[in-house]
């Protein structure tokens, strides 16, 4: 699951970020840089965590620090939610965890990614 479809340089490279609903909250991460959060609100989260890995990004770049830092992938489980988010799982998922979605505006599990060149 950790395959390395992209070897990110200080250059450009791609983040990748899935936030999923645990209980009354929404675990986020940052499978890119194994940067991993939680909060009551999805999208708030998602800011964060972007904001954490161009964060990381930005020292990477300022100090000239080694590319690979900017491929430190998280654990194999993370990344096996990433690639299970579809319709029909977001489908099942939202059943299983529906007293606290229907409280929510909107239900929310997705994954995204941040493409980033100088």
């Amino acid at each position: 699951m950790n395959n390395v479809e992209v070897w990110n340089t200080k250059e450009k490279g791609v983040f990748k970020f899935v936030i999923y609903p645990e209980g009354r909250r929404f675990i986020g991460v940052c499978l890119t840089l194994n940067i991993i959060e939680e909060s009551k609100n999805p999208h708030q989260l998602l800011e964060n965590l972007k904001e954490a890995a161009f964060g990381h990004l930005e020292v990477v770049r300022k100090e000239n620090l080694d590319d690979a830092l900017l491929n430190r992938h998280a654990p194999k489980e993370y990344w096996e939610k990433y690639y299970s988010v579809s319709k029909n799982r977001t489908d099942k998922l939202l059943k299983e965890v529906g007293k606290i979605l229907k409280k929510r505006k909107a239900p929310f599990l997705t994954k995204e990614e941040a493409v980033y060149t100088r």
